[in-house]
């Protein structure tokens, strides 16, 4: 006759294998659609759900408790709302706010908002626009003694003093398995030639024809022109000088005489 298991042996055992089980915040390799960085965006925008991710121990507050600080210091355009909300969707919320908990006033404690300005716009207009969205964000409050010294410490988080060194950045996507069109979709370095930069790392990954690879390379390449305008006191002055400039390279648009 065989033994039962007792039920506090299989709650033992049952806590055993959740121990053993990789916690969904650590790097390792999933095969969650979520975190799928082969997903397309029209699947991540078809479950219309940012998901929050950040670690549970973190405090977390409701959207609009979070008070812009920043002013009119940075904006989001249409183009790269579109790019921040298909991220948001296909990755989800990942890395808390940075607060600064304002108790200038007595017995009020005011969330104001030193890095995070254009998550939490994005998600109040995702919201807004009927997708769903996480009830409370994670945030982390830093010290400040003032607004002046606030203001300071957001200036500091938002400036950026590292160049991106291309095949810094290949090895670094390569690693972290990222696609190319990731960076023209769904990522925004300024700095950055994007279609360039795909043509001369991930040739394999660009179907477009040898004219538009020429356009993308001539974007970056082409040198600038500046305009000098030189008076002269006369007509002998103007061709003598003409004559010089064209012998050095130099282009000359036209002469316009004066009236005098």
């Amino acid at each position: 006759m065989s033994k039962k298991k007792s039920p506090s042996a299989k709650t033992a055992k049952l806590s055993s294998d959740a121990r053993r089980k990789p916690s969904p915040l650590k790097l390792v390799k999933t095969s969650s659609p979520e975190l799928d960085a082969t997903e397309s965006v029209a699947e991540g925008i078809e479950r219309r759900t940012v998901v929050d991710r950040v670690p549970p121990e973190i405090p977390r507050w409701k959207l609009d408790d979070f008070l812009p600080l920043q002013g009119k210091l940075k904006k989001l355009t249409e183009e790269n709302y579109i790019r921040f909300r298909d991220r948001l969707l296909a990755r989800g919320f990942r890395v808390p706010l940075f607060v600064w908990a304002d108790r200038t006033e007595p017995r009020i404690m005011r969330l104001r908002l030193l890095d995070g300005h254009q998550r939490t716009s994005t998600l109040r207009r995702m919201r807004d626009e009927g997708f769903t969205v996480p009830a409370k964000i994670a945030a982390v409050k830093l010290e400040a003694r003032d607004e002046i010294e606030a203001k300071d410490l957001l200036l500091s988080i938002i400036s950026q003093f590292g160049e991106i060194d291309k095949q810094g950045l290949f090895d670094f996507m390569k690693e972290a398995q990222l696609e190319p069109a990731e960076l023209e979709t769904m990522l925004r370095l300024p700095e950055l030639n994007a279609p360039k930069f795909v043509l001369e790392y991930w040739p394999e990954k660009v179907s477009v024809s040898s004219h538009e690879k020429k356009r993308a390379v001539a974007r970056e390449e082409s040198p600038k022109e500046f305009m000098l305008i030189v008076t002269c006191k006369d007509e002998a002055e103007q061709s003598r000088l003409s004559a010089e400039l064209l012998d050095r390279g130099f282009k000359l648009s036209g002469t316009v005489a004066s009236a005098g």
